[in-house]
Protein backbone atom coordinates (compact mmCIF):
# COMPACT_ATOMS: atom_id res chain seq x y z
CA UNK A 1 0.00 0.00 0.00
CA UNK A 2 1.27 3.25 -1.02
CA UNK A 3 2.56 5.79 1.43
CA UNK A 4 0.48 8.53 1.94
CA UNK A 5 1.95 12.37 2.80
CA UNK A 6 0.42 15.50 3.34
CA UNK A 7 3.00 18.33 2.33
CA UNK A 8 1.36 22.07 2.61
CA UNK A 9 2.80 24.91 1.15
CA UNK A 10 4.83 26.53 3.64
CA UNK A 11 5.06 29.95 5.79
CA UNK A 12 8.77 30.43 7.11
CA UNK A 13 9.59 33.21 9.06
CA UNK A 14 13.50 33.61 9.75
CA UNK A 15 14.02 35.61 12.74
CA UNK A 16 17.88 36.31 13.32
CA UNK A 17 19.45 37.48 16.09
CA UNK A 18 22.06 40.14 15.28
CA UNK A 19 25.14 37.92 16.98
CA UNK A 20 24.53 34.79 14.38
CA UNK A 21 25.20 37.82 11.00
CA UNK A 22 27.72 40.09 10.79
CA UNK A 23 28.61 42.78 12.43
CA UNK A 24 28.09 45.72 10.03
CA UNK A 25 26.35 43.71 7.08
CA UNK A 26 24.06 40.39 6.05
CA UNK A 27 25.49 39.07 3.07
CA UNK A 28 22.52 37.22 1.73
CA UNK A 29 24.10 36.66 -2.32
CA UNK A 30 24.09 33.34 -1.82
CA UNK A 31 20.81 32.68 0.26
CA UNK A 32 18.13 32.06 -3.14
CA UNK A 33 20.41 29.54 -4.03
CA UNK A 34 19.85 28.07 -0.75
CA UNK A 35 16.20 28.36 0.03
CA UNK A 36 15.60 26.82 -3.69
CA UNK A 37 17.74 24.35 -2.93
CA UNK A 38 15.80 23.45 0.58
CA UNK A 39 12.55 24.00 -1.48
CA UNK A 40 13.59 21.50 -3.98
CA UNK A 41 14.92 18.65 -1.25
CA UNK A 42 11.90 18.67 1.01
CA UNK A 43 9.44 19.39 -2.09
CA UNK A 44 7.60 22.24 -1.07
CA UNK A 45 5.89 24.36 -3.62
CA UNK A 46 5.97 27.84 -2.62
CA UNK A 47 7.33 29.78 0.71
CA UNK A 48 7.69 33.29 2.01
CA UNK A 49 10.36 34.34 4.31
CA UNK A 50 11.11 37.27 6.30
CA UNK A 51 14.59 38.05 8.14
CA UNK A 52 14.83 40.99 10.76
CA UNK A 53 18.41 41.63 11.55
CA UNK A 54 18.50 45.05 14.40
CA UNK A 55 14.99 45.32 14.42
CA UNK A 56 14.70 46.14 10.61
CA UNK A 57 13.48 44.02 8.00
CA UNK A 58 16.26 43.03 5.51
CA UNK A 59 14.24 40.18 3.20
CA UNK A 60 11.02 39.69 2.63
CA UNK A 61 10.23 37.60 -0.32
CA UNK A 62 8.18 35.36 -1.34
CA UNK A 63 9.60 31.77 -3.31
CA UNK A 64 7.97 29.44 -5.51
CA UNK A 65 4.25 29.20 -6.40
CA UNK A 66 1.20 29.52 -4.00
CA UNK A 67 -1.11 28.27 -7.22
CA UNK A 68 1.37 25.54 -9.07
CA UNK A 69 -1.29 24.65 -11.69
CA UNK A 70 -2.18 28.32 -12.90
CA UNK A 71 1.79 29.09 -12.23
CA UNK A 72 0.58 31.57 -9.68
CA UNK A 73 3.90 33.16 -7.08
CA UNK A 74 3.94 33.87 -3.61
CA UNK A 75 3.14 37.38 -2.67
CA UNK A 76 3.25 40.00 0.28
CA UNK A 77 -0.60 39.29 0.34
CA UNK A 78 -0.24 35.05 -0.11
CA UNK A 79 -2.54 33.69 2.67
CA UNK A 80 -1.07 30.95 4.77
CA UNK A 81 -2.31 28.79 7.47
CA UNK A 82 0.48 28.76 9.83
CA UNK A 83 -0.55 26.07 12.12
CA UNK A 84 1.21 25.90 15.48
CA UNK A 85 2.26 29.36 15.03
CA UNK A 86 -1.20 30.45 16.18
CA UNK A 87 0.29 28.97 19.59
CA UNK A 88 2.58 32.07 19.69
CA UNK A 89 -0.36 34.45 19.49
CA UNK A 90 -2.02 32.63 22.10
CA UNK A 91 0.52 33.01 24.32
CA UNK A 92 0.83 36.64 23.42
CA UNK A 93 -2.42 37.33 24.14
CA UNK A 94 -2.14 35.79 27.30
CA UNK A 95 0.77 37.99 27.75
CA UNK A 96 -1.27 41.02 27.77
CA UNK A 97 -3.97 40.06 29.96
CA UNK A 98 -1.23 39.44 32.54
CA UNK A 99 0.16 42.89 32.01
CA UNK A 100 -3.02 43.85 32.75
CA UNK A 101 -3.36 42.12 36.37
CA UNK A 102 -5.88 40.05 35.00
CA UNK A 103 -3.47 36.39 34.43
CA UNK A 104 -0.70 35.33 36.83
CA UNK A 105 1.19 32.81 34.86
CA UNK A 106 1.98 30.73 37.82
CA UNK A 107 -1.34 30.76 40.36
CA UNK A 108 -3.79 27.77 39.43
CA UNK A 109 -5.57 27.73 36.65
CA UNK A 110 -8.73 26.78 39.19
CA UNK A 111 -8.68 30.59 40.02
CA UNK A 112 -9.65 31.60 36.55
CA UNK A 113 -11.94 28.86 35.30
CA UNK A 114 -13.41 27.25 38.08
CA UNK A 115 -14.92 24.48 36.33
CA UNK A 116 -11.32 23.65 34.86
CA UNK A 117 -10.87 19.74 35.72
CA UNK A 118 -8.71 17.30 34.62
CA UNK A 119 -8.34 13.26 36.03
CA UNK A 120 -6.88 13.56 38.96
CA UNK A 121 -7.83 16.37 41.73
CA UNK A 122 -4.41 17.22 42.48
CA UNK A 123 -3.51 17.75 39.83
CA UNK A 124 -6.61 19.95 38.52
CA UNK A 125 -5.72 21.69 41.71
CA UNK A 126 -2.30 22.17 40.72
CA UNK A 127 -1.72 23.15 36.84
CA UNK A 128 -0.79 26.91 36.26
CA UNK A 129 -1.34 28.61 33.23
CA UNK A 130 2.68 28.70 32.54
CA UNK A 131 2.51 24.75 32.67
CA UNK A 132 -1.11 24.64 29.92
CA UNK A 133 1.24 26.18 27.02
CA UNK A 134 4.49 24.64 28.07
CA UNK A 135 3.69 21.39 27.63
CA UNK A 136 4.18 19.92 31.28
CA UNK A 137 0.96 19.15 32.84
CA UNK A 138 1.56 15.54 32.50
CA UNK A 139 -0.94 14.50 29.66
CA UNK A 140 0.31 13.07 26.38
CA UNK A 141 -1.34 14.45 23.12
CA UNK A 142 -4.67 12.66 22.69
CA UNK A 143 -5.23 14.02 19.46
CA UNK A 144 -7.54 11.56 18.41
CA UNK A 145 -9.90 13.44 21.13
CA UNK A 146 -10.14 16.58 18.79
CA UNK A 147 -9.37 15.43 15.25
CA UNK A 148 -12.48 16.11 12.89
CA UNK A 149 -14.77 15.83 16.16
CA UNK A 150 -17.40 18.16 15.89
CA UNK A 151 -17.77 19.41 19.36
CA UNK A 152 -17.97 22.27 20.67
CA UNK A 153 -14.82 24.15 22.17
CA UNK A 154 -16.30 24.57 25.68
CA UNK A 155 -17.76 20.43 24.84
CA UNK A 156 -14.24 19.30 24.63
CA UNK A 157 -12.72 21.56 27.43
CA UNK A 158 -15.60 20.00 29.86
CA UNK A 159 -14.41 16.26 28.83
CA UNK A 160 -10.94 17.02 29.62
CA UNK A 161 -11.33 14.99 32.65
CA UNK A 162 -11.66 12.09 31.23
CA UNK A 163 -8.05 11.97 29.85
CA UNK A 164 -5.34 10.17 31.57
CA UNK A 165 -2.24 11.54 32.31
CA UNK A 166 0.93 9.26 31.60
CA UNK A 167 3.60 11.84 33.24
CA UNK A 168 3.56 13.48 36.77
CA UNK A 169 3.36 17.62 36.80
CA UNK A 170 6.06 19.34 35.08
CA UNK A 171 8.44 15.55 34.87
CA UNK A 172 8.72 16.11 30.99
CA UNK A 173 8.12 17.66 28.19
CA UNK A 174 4.84 16.45 25.78
CA UNK A 175 2.88 18.23 22.79
CA UNK A 176 -0.47 18.81 23.96
CA UNK A 177 -2.92 20.69 21.73
CA UNK A 178 -5.50 20.57 23.94
CA UNK A 179 -3.75 22.43 26.35
CA UNK A 180 -3.53 25.30 24.45
CA UNK A 181 -6.66 24.71 23.34
CA UNK A 182 -7.47 25.61 27.29
CA UNK A 183 -4.94 28.13 27.36
CA UNK A 184 -7.18 30.15 24.44
CA UNK A 185 -10.29 28.82 26.11
CA UNK A 186 -8.85 30.75 29.19
CA UNK A 187 -7.99 33.92 27.54
CA UNK A 188 -11.30 34.20 25.96
CA UNK A 189 -12.92 34.10 29.10
CA UNK A 190 -10.15 36.34 30.76
CA UNK A 191 -11.12 38.46 28.09
CA UNK A 192 -14.61 39.13 28.62
CA UNK A 193 -14.98 37.50 24.85
CA UNK A 194 -13.75 34.77 22.92
CA UNK A 195 -10.28 33.48 21.92
CA UNK A 196 -10.82 34.71 18.47
CA UNK A 197 -11.98 38.10 19.54
CA UNK A 198 -9.02 38.86 21.90
CA UNK A 199 -6.29 37.68 19.71
CA UNK A 200 -8.01 40.51 17.03
CA UNK A 201 -8.24 42.84 19.93
CA UNK A 202 -5.50 42.47 21.06
CA UNK A 203 -2.62 41.54 18.36
CA UNK A 204 -4.61 41.63 15.10
CA UNK A 205 -5.66 44.99 15.14
CA UNK A 206 -2.71 46.78 16.68
CA UNK A 207 0.11 45.32 14.49
CA UNK A 208 -2.31 46.20 11.35
CA UNK A 209 -3.04 42.30 10.34
CA UNK A 210 -5.93 43.02 8.41
CA UNK A 211 -5.75 40.59 6.16
CA UNK A 212 -5.40 37.64 9.30
CA UNK A 213 -7.96 35.08 10.09
CA UNK A 214 -9.50 31.92 11.84
CA UNK A 215 -10.77 30.35 8.58
CA UNK A 216 -8.71 28.98 5.81
CA UNK A 217 -11.20 26.93 4.37
CA UNK A 218 -13.23 30.37 3.84
CA UNK A 219 -9.91 32.31 2.51
CA UNK A 220 -9.30 29.27 0.24
CA UNK A 221 -12.58 29.69 -1.59
CA UNK A 222 -12.85 33.29 -1.47
CA UNK A 223 -9.35 35.24 -1.31
CA UNK A 224 -7.83 35.97 -4.72
CA UNK A 225 -4.40 35.13 -3.09
CA UNK A 226 -4.36 32.64 -0.82
CA UNK A 227 -1.71 29.18 -1.18
CA UNK A 228 -2.91 25.99 -2.39
CA UNK A 229 -2.31 23.18 0.27
CA UNK A 230 -0.94 20.52 -2.23
CA UNK A 231 -0.19 16.58 -0.92
CA UNK A 232 2.23 13.94 -2.27
CA UNK A 233 1.56 10.98 -3.63
CA UNK A 234 4.06 8.44 -2.24
CA UNK A 235 4.32 4.53 -3.69
CA UNK A 236 6.76 2.42 -3.12
CA UNK A 237 7.51 1.81 -5.95
CA UNK A 238 7.53 4.38 -8.46
CA UNK A 239 7.11 7.52 -6.21
CA UNK A 240 4.91 9.13 -7.78
CA UNK A 241 3.27 12.50 -6.77
CA UNK A 242 0.03 13.87 -7.92
CA UNK A 243 -1.34 16.86 -7.71
CA UNK A 244 -3.50 19.55 -5.26
CA UNK A 245 -5.62 18.66 -2.42
CA UNK A 246 -8.71 20.45 -0.76
CA UNK A 247 -7.70 22.11 2.57
CA UNK A 248 -7.75 20.31 5.16
CA UNK A 249 -11.20 20.19 7.29
CA UNK A 250 -11.58 22.82 9.98
CA UNK A 251 -11.27 22.64 13.49
CA UNK A 252 -12.27 25.46 15.42
CA UNK A 253 -12.10 23.59 18.38
CA UNK A 254 -8.97 22.99 18.90
CA UNK A 255 -7.69 26.73 17.13
CA UNK A 256 -5.79 28.38 19.81
CA UNK A 257 -3.34 26.09 19.41
CA UNK A 258 -3.10 25.77 15.35
CA UNK A 259 -6.22 27.76 13.67
CA UNK A 260 -5.00 31.01 12.30
CA UNK A 261 -4.24 31.90 8.96
CA UNK A 262 -2.25 35.13 7.97
CA UNK A 263 -0.69 36.87 5.18
CA UNK A 264 3.07 35.67 4.18
CA UNK A 265 4.91 38.85 5.04
CA UNK A 266 3.74 42.24 5.38
CA UNK A 267 1.56 41.53 8.45
CA UNK A 268 4.35 39.62 10.46
CA UNK A 269 7.27 41.52 9.91
CA UNK A 270 5.50 44.72 11.60
CA UNK A 271 6.45 42.95 15.04
CA UNK A 272 10.37 44.20 15.50
CA UNK A 273 11.99 44.57 18.56
CA UNK A 274 12.53 47.81 19.82
CA UNK A 275 16.37 47.16 21.18
CA UNK A 276 19.09 45.91 18.87
CA UNK A 277 20.45 43.43 21.08
CA UNK A 278 17.22 41.53 21.52
CA UNK A 279 17.90 37.76 20.93
CA UNK A 280 14.86 37.43 18.82
CA UNK A 281 12.36 39.55 16.62
CA UNK A 282 9.07 37.73 17.54
CA UNK A 283 9.28 37.89 21.08
CA UNK A 284 6.09 40.60 21.20
CA UNK A 285 7.51 41.36 25.13
CA UNK A 286 9.20 44.60 22.91
CA UNK A 287 6.98 44.79 19.51
CA UNK A 288 6.44 48.38 18.96
CA UNK A 289 4.04 49.81 15.84
CA UNK A 290 3.95 53.49 15.44
CA UNK A 291 5.23 53.50 19.06
CA UNK A 292 2.78 51.86 20.56
CA UNK A 293 3.75 48.29 22.58
CA UNK A 294 1.27 45.82 22.36
CA UNK A 295 2.64 43.83 24.83
CA UNK A 296 4.69 44.69 27.96
CA UNK A 297 6.98 42.89 29.90
CA UNK A 298 5.10 40.27 31.35
CA UNK A 299 6.63 36.60 30.26
CA UNK A 300 9.09 36.67 33.85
Amino acid sequence: MGKRVFLRLTLVFLFLSSSLLAANSLDLKDFDAYVQKVMSDWKVPGAAIVIVKDGKVVLSKGYGLRDVKNNLPVTEQTLFPIASITKSFTVATLGTLASEGKLDWDKPVREYLPDFRLSDDVLTARVTPRDLVTHRTGLPRHDATWYRSDLTREDMYSRLRYLEPNRDLRREFQYNNLMFMTAGYMAGKLAGSTWEDAVSTRIFKPLGMTSSNFDFGASFKSAADVAHPYRKEVDAENMEDSGTCEPERRHPTISPALGATSDSRSSHSRCVPEHDNHHTAIQLSRAMLHGLRIQPFAYN
